[in-house]
């Protein structure tokens, strides 16, 4: 009985870490500009023509409240020097949450709760493994590792 309950265990935690539910840090973390919020990319994967990045943001301080330009946020191919933006539905909304309007929003109330974030960008080609990534008042993810 001994070794049914540890190895359901020890399978649990294996399924709660792969879910991405932990936050046991992510891909690559970095601060705001403003210091008191990490940032973590959670996720980096291309799936068909789509790059999806999912991000947590984490409040080490007070209140929090971010306001940026959507339009800003992009990440850069290095080989071909290429710049990739947000993409944007038929109606020209921006693909990605929490986007309002035109605005990245970002509002975390208590020190230690996270804010969760996505963004859907075109895939960058086939064989590019690293791409540097900009968040508005975030400090640029340099080399961030994708998967495909």
């Amino acid at each position: 009985m001994k070794k049914y309950i540890h190895s359901a265990a020890v399978w649990g935690l294996v399924l709660l870490l792969c879910s991405g539910l932990a936050f046991a840090g992510g891909i690559q973390t970095q601060f705001a500009m403003r210091g008191d919020v990490e940032v973590d990319v959670m996720k980096a994967k291309v799936s068909g023509d789509i790059l999806t990045i999912v991000l947590a943001y984490k409040n080490n301080g007070g209140y929090i409240k971010l306001e940026e330009n959507a339009g800003d946020v992009h990440y850069i191919e290095k080989d071909s020097k290429k710049k990739y933006h947000l993409l944007k539905d038929e109606t020209g909304r921006y693909l990605g949450d929490p986007i309002s309007g035109s605005k990245l929003y970002v509002e975390i109330r208590k020190t230690g709760q996270r804010q969760m974030a996505w963004f859907k960008f075109p895939a960058p080609p086939e064989g590019v493994s690293k791409i540097d990534l900009s968040i508005p008042g975030v400090i640029p993810f340099d080399e961030l590792p994708i998967s495909r």
